[in-house]
């Protein structure tokens, strides 16, 4: 389960930064290094939550 919630989340996440990072102003190209620190907080956050649940 694991492991196809991160290919769910990596894909859009990978499409979303090259479509930034090719598509946004030189000046602007770091807003691009936002999409993995969020795709990775979305990740791990999905994971303590369901771990959480399964220890109830």
């Amino acid at each position: 389960m694991q492991d196809k919630k991160y290919f769910i989340l990596l894909f859009p996440a990978i499409a979303i930064f090259l479509f930034l990072f090719f598509f946004l102003p030189e000046n602007k190209r770091g807003y691009a290094g936002i999409v993995p620190t969020i795709f990775l907080a979305i990740y791990y956050t999905s994971n303590l939550i369901e771990r959480k649940k399964r220890e109830k």
